[in-house]
């Protein structure tokens, strides 16, 4: 699969990010500390997996094992 190339612009003060550039950010309100970082999809994509390992995955279960007692 190719790789897209994204502009993502990040805050150096707080480190608030936005698809848009703005003058003064809007998350710590610092004027001049937008940067432009040219990021992958992919990069994305491993940023989206980690978050996704690291956060509580219920595990399936057989529509046997479900007690329906309570509906």
């Amino acid at each position: 699969m190719a790789s897209k190339t994204k502009v993502q612009y990040v805050c150096t003060e707080c480190g608030f990010e936005s698809a848009k550039w703005y003058g003064k950010c809007p998350g710590c309100s610092a004027w001049n500390t937008m940067e432009e970082e040219v990021r992958s999809t992919a990069t994305a994509a491993k940023r989206v997996n980690a978050a996704v390992s690291s956060s509580v995955i219920a595990k399936p279960v057989g529509l046997h094992e479900i007690d329906s007692t309570e509906e």
